[in-house]
C-alpha cells in the first residue's frame, strides 16, 4: 500500500527563476506560489503526497499552456497537469519543485449538436455543468464519477474515468 511522505524543505529561499519567468510571461493572476495554494494543489483526493510544487499555473488559453510547458522545458523542470483534483490514483500529484498546470479555468462550453450528439467543452468544464448544458437537447455527459459536481472533462479523459453510467 502506498504511503505518503512529507515534502522536503527547500535548501534555499532564493527566488525561483522558473517561477519568475512564468510570472513575467503569464502574470500574477495566472501564476500562484503562496503557501496555501501550494499546499492545496500539492494534494488530490487520493490523500497521498509526493512533494511541494514550485508554483501553480492557472491558464485560460492554450497559448498560456504552451508557454508554461516551454518554460518548464527550458528550465529542465517537470510539470503535472491537474483537473478538479478529484482523482483517487494520485495522477496529478507533483514532485518537489514541479509546476502544477491547473486547467480548471479552461471551462468554456460550446454549441450542442444534437443531431451528431456532440458538443465542445473545455478541459476544465465540470461534468455536471456539461450534462446540464446538454440536457435541453436530450443529451447528457455519461461519465459518472462520485465527484460529478467537481470532476472535469479533462480529468476524465486523462485517467479514463467514467463510472457505472459508461457501461
Amino acid at each position: 500500500m502506498p504511503t505518503s511522505r512529507q515534502p522536503s524543505t527547500p535548501q534555499s529561499q532564493a527566488p525561483d527563476a522558473l517561477v519568475q519567468n512564468l510570472r513575467r510571461s503569464l502574470g500574477d493572476a495566472v501564476v500562484k506560489d503562496d503557501l496555501a495554494t501550494l499546499l492545496v494543489y500539492g494534494r488530490d483526493a487520493s490523500h497521498l503526497q509526493l512533494g511541494r510544487p514550485a508554483c501553480v499555473v492557472m491558464p485560460r488559453s492554450t497559448q498560456a499552456v504552451a508557454r508554461t510547458v516551454e518554460l518548464c522545458r527550458q528550465h529542465g523542470r517537470p510539470y503535472v497537469v491537474r483537473g478538479g483534483g478529484t482523482g483517487l490514483a494520485g495522477g496529478a500529484l507533483p514532485t518537489d519543485g514541479a509546476v502544477v498546470l491547473a486547467l480548471g479555468r479552461m471551462d468554456e462550453l460550446g454549441a450542442v449538436d444534437a443531431v451528431r450528439r456532440r458538443m465542445r467543452a473545455g478541459v476544465g468544464a465540470i461534468n455536471d455543468v456539461v450534462s446540464r448544458w446538454a440536457r435541453p437537447h436530450g443529451l447528457r455527459f455519461a461519465p459518472d464519477p462520485s465527484s460529478q459536481s467537481a470532476a472535469t472533462v479533462g480529468g476524465n479523459i486523462a485517467v479514463n474515468a467514467g463510472g457505472p453510467h459508461c457501461l
